[in-house]
């Protein structure tokens, strides 16, 4: 049975591995601002693997408290992005039902006709890539169904997605 005392040594030990693993993640996924929240979540996960570890199973510590921060904190920015992403398309819906916001959604609603009108003038394996990219699906799976290599997949989703910017004007051309 663990004592109050080794365990508290054993996470204030390991503290440093929360803070170089948020360190990371922050830099890796471009979201420094999120390192505190990462670090908060990394020191829950830390006591999880405190509390989890099995010495028995032949690892050390480290490398278990590292896999269950890491896993803490990568599922951390994944909740935050589908959050965000929530309270974006509220905002946007809230936008487009006010006063103000009614110009902008036929105007919104005009080019988003175009860009799928554009969009219909694609060959049908281009259009497969490029639903399968809406979609989020990895981009393998579309190469797969469109019968061509990934590469082509990836050069196609690049061109097509280049064009569309062009059209909406996001990008000189």
């Amino acid at each position: 049975m663990k004592t109050q005392s080794s365990t508290c040594i054993h996470v204030a030990e390991h503290t440093r591995i929360v803070h170089c693993l948020a360190g990371r993640i922050a830099r890796a996924y471009f979201v420094p601002g999120e390192r505190d929240d990462l670090v908060g979540e990394g020191m829950l996960a830390l006591l999880e693997a405190r509390d989890k570890f099995d010495p028995s199973r032949g690892a050390e510590f480290v490398t278990f408290a590292w896999h269950v921060v890491r896993g803490r904190m990568l599922d951390h920015l994944h909740r935050q992005r589908r959050h965000n992403a929530v309270q974006r398309r509220y905002s946007e819906h809230m936008c487009c039902h006010s006063q103000e916001g009614m110009a902008g959604a036929a105007q919104a609603r005009e080019m988003l006709r175009d860009l799928l009108e554009r969009v219909e003038l694609l060959p049908r394996r281009r259009r497969m890539v490029l639903r399968e990219t809406v979609a989020m699906k990895p981009l393998n799976e579309a190469a797969r169904q469109a019968c061509i290599t990934l590469s082509t997949a990836q050069r196609w989703r690049r061109e097509i997605l280049y064009e569309l910017r062009r059209e909406v004007g996001w990008v000189g051309g």
